[in-house]
């Protein structure tokens, strides 16, 4: 699930219990919808636009090829989708939202070159993970916070 689009959504809606309830629907049910009205108002506002799971690692494997760059799945579903929908003649810049080890089996399957880990992640994959489990609750996120600073 996409942070970006639930951000997205209270741009949209201006209501944190809203999209709460969207995305506690989304967990129980799979699925979700979006007011028909909020909908129209992000197609004014937006391109849009799918590409198959294929697609986008042709597209990732293109641009590897075409220029030695490794991208993301996302990056490649944008490029994809802005080259089919946005004029052709005017210029364009693409901003990756992520680095593409975050879908390392993904780009492995795309490109034709060894891929691995950036170092600095290993590093952190490869560390015990700890964490603590705490209420919804301002004062017990202030403790913890100045507790641990």
């Amino acid at each position: 699930v996409s942070s970006n689009f639930e951000r997205l959504l209270y741009d949209f809606y201006d209501d944190g219990k809203i999209i709460d309830k969207l995305f506690q629907e989304l967990e129980e049910k799979k699925k979700f919808s979006v007011g028909k009205l909020h909908l129209d108002k992000m197609r004014d506002i937006f391109e849009y636009g799918k590409i198959s799971d294929i697609a986008t690692k042709k597209t990732i494997e293109k641009i590897n090829k075409n220029y030695n760059v490794i991208i993301d799945p996302h990056t490649a579903v944008g490029l994809s989708v802005g080259n089919e929908k946005l004029n052709k003649k005017e210029k364009r810049v693409y901003l990756a939202t992520a680095h593409y080890s975050k879908f390392i089996d993904t780009v492995k399957d795309s490109v034709d070159q060894k891929i691995d880990y950036p170092v600095k992640l290993k590093k952190i994959l490869n560390k015990k993970e700890k964490f603590k489990i705490i209420e919804n609750n301002i004062e017990q996120l202030n403790t913890l916070i100045t507790k641990n600073n």
